[in-house]
């Protein structure tokens, strides 16, 4: 039948007697009659054996489970019968079954099905349930392409879980409209026959209704001259149309550009002529230009090409690649939540979209800044925890491709010197508790850090608070280097503390440098160490528990595990005790049972502990040479951070080229001198034979010549232990030279300094050959230095000196030069005393506490050395305090730990006001005050004039004061020295002349609260004009000598022997303590410029120092009292005047008085 109309609807039914092609199950039947010769047997359910001959039914399943509209046929398996099984329902409107054993779904529910021959039958439980399964309607051809003049046949068919629908089904088609001008078309139930009338497009529709659900297709056809044909190369071809994939950008397997060969046939004939024109559905995605085309980004679109009425179609589908990056993406849980993606190199191209991490599927990316390449992230999606940090796969997408890389989640990643220097501030936001550091920190690269400082990063602590506390965190180096790195104070590293669970690892430190009373990788430990190499030179100090110079770490416990360590020395100098790898080690521990090993040193420890019982792997050796004489098996170390190189544990990030190499700063050196060789890493030092034999000596780096030889040339070769082929040898000449010890010391005040300072040699110059010159402060080079043959004036810069204090050596190398080589060398050694002030001023003396706070970095640290330059009037001034408050824990491990000395001068009307005041704040361990006379000096407040916490030293003490006391509790407690003293703290040579004492009268003593057994005073502390010496405390024990009298006679009366006291301080004069810094000639005098004073007033009698005072009698007889300088007058008398005497105590003879009128 043809039909041409505008529309058309075609409905074919098909008769339910007519099995569908594509039906999957047949007719069933319910029938459940049997047939009416049955076998006279038992049924098979009768159980027990049966005969030869009898019959018996089987079927395949015992339970059956299906969807609704699905069927299933069984199998009945009989012996011993002809006859035919007849099948039965329980349930027919569940399941039915057909003659043939098919089992066919109805609604939801249960149903037993039968099998029988007779009165011999086997079932099958049937359960019915719906899936919700769909049904669908598919097509042969959804986008056919017809000739014209040609037929096509389409084939609909309704779909049930991938099974043609069992059911009888009633196909429905309609054409759209205008369809007749290009087709022709007749309808033969599910299928459908189109023939090509014209050229053009249009379509058909087909339908159905298939248990309840409308299905349709719509099929798009293209009637087309099938004379014009195209031949496609470079094009995939698909189904109705070519498929092309390209790339937004272009790698070795995705490209972006393609250009398909196209040739066009008329009926089989070229033609070569034919210009294809091409339209582009989305030009956003892809674009095609002379026939190329070219990606845009990422989408999926349709071109078509066209030769006059003929044309065919290409899917373009631009994909973004998936590449493997090289370099790492790492994230911040805490950092800013910005990627520089300059750190990336060239490896990603394109406008980032997208950043995730891990398995994911939050988009992390805020924003691109294209110009400066920052890309934001949302850090607070990430998470915190250690646990859940760590490496991982980072996606990073752009518009033009999706990256992988290898990277990782972290609370920060470290790249540069300030990070460095940050982090441990970063750690502590990771915990809440005070004591407590967390996180999780990696290096993003190398870092140089040389030039800077790296001071402790945390807070003192007691050793009880070890297990409690540090850091719990991960620092992860991964491989990367350190250059540079530079530790300096008490308790340095770079992490101070490394507490249960914390964790440093795999990092690499070049050319470090460990100075003070520290380590370079960690204070104290009681975590991990591992897989670390350090090339270092040590400055050891002399070490303290707790506090001793060393490498890896300082203190350890139980816990610490140490494996995989290498320490290389490059020098140690300073203390000889200490600064080794370990400074304190504990073998029995097991620490270092992963590993440790070190060159350039004899020992790995300061301090050993408990020997034996231990399965640790160390050694340490002067040279490699020694190391790989012993034939260490490292092949255990060879992991992610090592490799084994000839035999050495050997960090993989150092690459594989081997690099020798040899220097010094000059090439030529003077006799006796101590010179550094630097040299490559990884490589031992030797001198030649001639140089050996005439005394010349290299330890680890460092060369020393003879005072006297007569070679004038030696050689140091330097040997790769790595590769012992290659080496390089350097010559240095020795110069003739002599030798200056200049005996003079040289006081330095480096607070009052320019940015230069001078020494003034010119009482030497003549002995001084040369004027080129460089110069040394303990081995350590001045960045400038300049001599003056002429003047004799040596020109130095201040900032070499650094936080140095105290006795120090300067060493000069003045050289003769002639053509510009040196002919002759003068070695001028130096004793200087770096004062970090000279105080001079009332005004210096209120600042040098602020200066010595920066001499010490530790919270609530101060140090220095601090002079005084001359006598101090300080009347009319107020002290206030100068340091923080604290709490009794900090006592050992802070305060002012430097020196003041008085050098014998006297500062006159110190006034000290407010709590815990003094002159030091809080004189910690080993802070020493001596050498000071206070005149004339004022205590006022719950404080003291000293020191209101003392744990250090105060000797060479005279003190004349008037107390106004103050309340006092614990540690406040109003005092001349000290209010609050611990067992260490030690008075020697101490003298304290009272003024007067007012205020609270159960307090305002030399000390407020004392403890004899601790031998506090063993040094000697006496007083005049008080009537003890301290507030509270308890008496007896200890070898102390002290003395609390109310005058100068009483003292004398005593017979106190002082002889002891003689010293550079004190003289003895008249039986009493003396400072030398008084004037020579003994002078007594009343200095009171008001003489008139009313009845019940009381009168201060002001008088110079080592004086008594005495009433005259008819005063006294009328009431009147003298306490200490205060005179008492009764407030009724019938005196008009009263005269006071003051008699010196050291010249008896020396007296004066001055009478007081009575109005």
């Amino acid at each position: 039948m043809k039909i041409r109309k505008k529309r058309c609807l075609l409905i074919v039914v098909f008769a339910l007697s007519v099995i569908f092609a594509f039906s999957a199950c047949g007719e069933t039947s319910n029938n459940s009659s049997s047939d009416s010769m049955s076998d006279s047997v038992s049924s098979n359910s009768s159980g027990g054996s049966t005969s030869a001959d009898e019959v018996t039914v089987s079927l395949d399943k015992e339970k059956l489970e299906l969807d609704l509209h699905e069927c299933q046929t069984l199998s009945a398996q009989v012996e011993n019968s002809t006859k035919t099984v007849v099948w039965a329902s329980s349930n027919p409107s569940v399941a039915t079954v057909s003659e043939t054993g098919e089992v066919r779904s109805v609604s939801v529910g249960a149903a037993v099905i039968t099998a029988s021959i007779g009165d011999v039958r086997d079932s099958c439980d049937v359960e019915v349930y719906n899936s919700g399964a769909a049904p669908v309607l598919e097509v042969n051809y959804s986008s056919p392409v017809v000739g014209k003049g040609s037929t096509l046949n389409i084939i609909a068919q309704a779909m049930y879980k991938n099974n043609p629908v069992i059911d009888p089904v009633e196909y429905r088609w309609e054409a759209e409209e205008g369809a007749e001008e290009f087709i022709e078309y007749t309808v033969n139930e599910g299928t459908v026959t189109i023939e090509g009338i014209s050229e053009g497009s249009t379509s058909l529709i087909v339908s159905t209704d298939v248990y309840g659900v409308k299905l349709a297709e719509t099929i798009e056809i293209t009637v087309r001259n099938l004379d014009i044909t195209f031949e496609i190369t470079g094009l995939e071809a698909g189904d109705g149309a070519y498929i092309a994939n390209l790339s937004t950008l272009e790698t070795a397997e995705d490209k972006t550009e393609l250009s398909p060969e196209i040739t066009v046939y008329n009926k089989g004939e070229i033609i070569s002529d034919a210009v294809i024109n091409w339209s582009v559905e989305d030009d956003s995605i892809v674009s095609v230009e002379n026939g190329v085309f070219t990606a845009v980004m990422a989408g999926t679109t349709t071109v078509v090409g066209t030769y006059k009425d003929s044309s065919f179609t290409v899917i373009v589908n631009v994909y973004r690649p998936e590449l493997k990056i090289a370099s790492k993406i790492e994230l911040e849980s805490m950092g800013s939540g910005v990627l520089d993606l300059s750190l990336l190199s060239e490896e990603v191209e394109g406008e980032v979209i997208g950043i995730y991490s891990g398995n994911s599927e939050t988009n992390l990316f805020i924003s691109h800044n294209m110009e400066t390449g920052e890309v934001e992230y949302n850090s607070s999606l990430l998470p915190t925890a250690i646990a859940d940090l760590g490496p991982r796969e980072i996606v990073l997408e752009t518009q033009l491709a999706r990256y992988i890389s290898d990277g990782g989640v972290y609370t920060s990643v470290i790249r540069t010197p300030d990070d460095l220097d940050g982090w441990f501030s970063r750690s502590k936001q990771c915990e809440t508790e005070s004591n407590k550091w967390g996180g999780y920190f990696v290096l993003g690269n190398d870092i140089d850090y040389t030039g800077r400082e790296y001071t402790p990063k945390y807070p003192s602590f007691n050793v009880t608070d070890f297990r409690a506390g540090g850091f719990i965190g991960i620092f992860d180096g991964q491989n990367h280097t350190i250059k540079g790195f530079h530790t300096v104070g008490k308790r340095s590293g770079l992490v101070g503390w490394v507490g249960p669970d914390g964790i440093i690892r795999n990092i690499s430190f070049t050319d470090a440098i460990q100075e003070g009373n520290g380590a370079l990788v960690a204070g104290t430990c009681i975590g991990r160490i591992e897989n670390i190499y350090a090339s270092v030179s040590v400055d050891a100090k002399a070490g303290v528990w707790g506090e001793g110079s060393s490498v890896i770490t300082s203190d350890m416990m139980v816990e610490t595990r140490i494996s995989k360590v290498f320490v290389e020395y490059i020098d140690r100098t300073g203390d000889a005790t200490s600064g080794y790898p370990l400074w304190a080690y504990h073998k029995t521990f097991n620490i270092l049972s992963g590993g440790m090993y070190a060159v350039g040193v004899d020992k790995l420890w300061s301090l050993l502990g408990t020997e034996g019982g231990d399965t640790d792997t160390y050694g340490a050796y002067e040279t490699y040479a020694d190391l790989k004489a012993e034939n260490i098996d490292f092949s255990g170390w060879e992991n992610g951070f090592w490799t084994v190189r000839n035999g050495l544990p050997y960090p993989k990030s150092f690459g594989n080229e081997v690099e020798v190499s040899v220097s010094s700063k000059d090439v030529s050196y003077p006799l006796g001198a101590e010179f550094k060789i630097e040299k490559s890493r990884y490589t031992d030092l030797t001198l030649d034979s001639a140089a050996i034999e005439a005394g010349f000596k290299l330890k680890g780096n460092v060369v020393t010549i003879p005072k006297n030889t007569d070679l004038r040339t030696f050689t140091v070769t330097a040997t790769s232990s790595l590769d012992s082929s290659k080496k390089v040898s350097k010559t240095f000449s020795v110069l003739e030279s002599k030798v200056l010890e200049i005996e003079e010391s040289f006081d330095l005040d480096v607070y009052h300094m320019e940015d230069t300072f001078t020494i003034d040699l010119s009482a030497y110059k003549e002995d001084i050959v040369g004027d080129e010159i460089t110069a040394t402060i303990n081995g350590k080079n001045f960045a400038t230095a300049d001599y003056e043959a002429a003047t004799g004036i040596v020109t130095l810069d201040k900032a070499s000196l650094g936080k140095l204090f105290g006795n120090q050596s300067i060493v000069l190398s003045i050289r003769k030069t002639e053509n510009g080589l040196p002919t002759f060398n003068t070695t001028v050694n130096l004793d200087v005393r770096l004062a970090s002030m000279i105080i001079k001023t009332a005004d210096d003396l209120d600042a040098f506490m602020g200066v010595a706070k920066t001499y010490d970095d530790r919270e609530g640290g101060y140090s220095g050395l601090f002079l005084l330059g001359n006598d101090i009037d300080y009347t009319g001034r107020e002290y206030t305090p100068k340091f923080p408050s604290y709490d009794v824990k900090d006592y050992r491990s802070g305060g002012f730990v430097g020196i003041f000395d008085g050098q014998n001068h006297t500062i006159n009307g110190f006034h000290t006001v407010g709590d815990r005041s003094g002159l030091i704040g809080w004189l910690g361990p080993a802070g020493i005050i001596q050498n000071v006379s206070f005149i004339n000096a004022i205590q006022e407040g719950n404080g003291a004039l000293i020191s209101p916490s003392c744990i250090g030293t105060v000797k060479n003490i005279y003190v004349s004061v008037f107390v106004n006391a103050g309340t006092g509790e614990w540690g406040l407690g109003p005092s001349v020295f000290g209010s609050d003293l611990l067992p260490e703290s030690r008075f020697e040579k101490v003298f304290v002349e009272y003024i007067g004492r007012t205020g609270n009268m159960t307090s305002g003593y030399p000390l407020w609260v004392y403890y004899p057994g601790y031998n506090i005073l063993s040094g000697g502390m006496y007083a005049v004009g008080v009537d003890k010496l301290w507030c509270s405390g308890s008496v007896g024990g200890g070898e102390n000598t002290y003395g609390a009298y109310a005058t100068y006679a009483d003292l004398q009366a005593a017979k106190v022997d002082f002889s002891g006291w003689e010293n550079d301080f004190w003289t003895v004069k008249n039986g009493l303590p003396y400072p030398k810094g008084f004037e020579t000639e003994v002078v007594v005098k009343i200095s009171n410029t008001q003489l008139t004073c009313t009845a019940g007033t009381k009168v201060k009698i002001e008088v110079t120092p080592y004086t008594d005072l005495a009433l005259d009698e008819e005063a006294i007889a009328a009431g009147f009292t003298l306490s200490g300088d205060i005179v008492t007058i009764p407030s009724e008398t019938a005196l008009k005047t009263f005269t006071v005497t003051a008699t010196s105590s050291i010249e008896p003879d020396k007296k004066t008085s001055v009478t007081f009128t009575i109005t």
